[in-house]
């Protein structure tokens, strides 16, 4: 009994020192997560859009890429699709022995019109044409880049992201690459 009665109040003591260093610990994260710069972001949603309505235009043709900001530091990577399906996956970087630029061709070939026709609903789903030309975060000095340039009934429009999370840019990226990479894997 002498033993019970001992155990109890350690436990007592045990749990509301654990309690206790939980939410001190807590604490501490939100804390430091306050204090962490968070990146600006758009979370504006996309639409949804009739597929068996919509017509891809003869002159379709996106591109997304990305790469470092600086073109000497490094490669920029790209894949463009085409009204006709056609696509390339593509690495371009600066020789500096050379003085040239240097591309790489990884993987060409044709997606089903389907798959164009499911990425060009992103396009207008998420109205890309609405979106601003430049997306960057005035916190960060340096780092890397993603652009995506998309061509559609004789309008041209590019969108370049710098540490700022667009959810409608990002949305037409996971298209466009979900549907080559499903295509390219199934030749």
């Amino acid at each position: 009994m002498k033993k019970l009665i001992m155990i109890v109040p350690l436990i007592l003591i045990l749990s509301f020192s654990i309690s206790r260093q939980s939410k001190m610990a807590i604490a501490d994260l939100e804390e430091r997560k306050q204090q962490q710069p968070s990146y600006p972001h758009d979370d504006t949603p996309c639409e949804k859009v009739n597929l068996e309505k919509l017509k891809v235009p003869e002159d379709f043709y996106i591109v997304y890429s990305d790469g470092p900001t600086h073109a000497e530091w490094g490669a920029d990577r790209s894949v463009a699709v085409f009204a006709d399906g056609s696509y390339s996956i593509k690495e371009s970087s600066y020789s500096r022995d050379e003085r040239k630029e240097v591309i790489k061709v990884f993987s060409e070939g044709r997606i089903p019109i389907d798959a164009v026709r499911r990425i060009y609903a992103h396009v207008v789903g998420c109205k890309f044409f609405e979106l601003k030309k430049n997306y960057w975060n005035p916190n960060v000095n340096d780092g890397s880049r993603e652009l995506i340039r998309v061509v559609a009934q004789g309008k041209v429009h590019s969108v370049c992201t710098f540490y700022y999370r667009v959810q409608r840019f990002e949305s037409i990226h996971f298209a466009l690459i979900n549907e080559v990479s499903r295509s390219s894997h199934s030749d």
